[in-house]
């Protein structure tokens, strides 16, 4: 999938800065859990490999600040009340992604009892490709939308 240089190539998307290399490289190191695919860094090429991390501490940066960087934290869950619980314990997240049946009740329950920036269903970009809705967050994620109509 990711071609012959897996650790990075022209075609592949880089993190915009040295700095934004180094920053998401720390919170991928002192993250904590498993890391079960991906996390490897070529700061030269400014390239993180898509990292998936299961059950990050839940004190570490990581888990504290906004990752914006190719990296998903994971936890497993049994039930839907419990995914609530969480997202509602912590300041409010820049999105909300579910994966699963949308007309499910567990969707419904999700969309209508937490709150954030976006809450997007089986699919992680089209709320920021669309000129016709705007983007942004809520509390601590920022206030107010840009793009589109609203961003006027």
């Amino acid at each position: 999938m990711y071609g012959e240089k897996p650790e990075g190539c022209e075609y592949q998307g880089k993190m915009i800065s040295e700095f934004h290399t180094e920053r998401v490289g720390k919170l991928i190191d002192g993250a904590g859990g498993t890391i079960v695919c991906g996390g490897k860094i070529n700061k030269a090429l400014k390239h993180i490999e898509p990292t998936i991390i299961l059950q990050p501490d839940l004190n570490s940066e990581l888990m504290r600040e906004e990752i914006f960087g190719p990296v998903m934290p994971v936890f497993p869950f049994k039930d839907i009340r419990e995914v609530i619980k969480f997202i509602n314990a912590r300041d409010k997240p820049l999105a909300v992604y579910y994966f699963g049946n949308p007309t499910s009740v567990n969707s419904a329950d999700l969309a209508r009892e937490t709150s954030s920036g976006a809450y997007v269903t089986n699919e992680v970009i089209g709320h920021i490709n669309s000129h016709h809705m705007g983007f942004g967050g809520v509390g601590k994620s920022g206030s107010g939308r840009h793009g589109g109509f609203v961003g006027f």
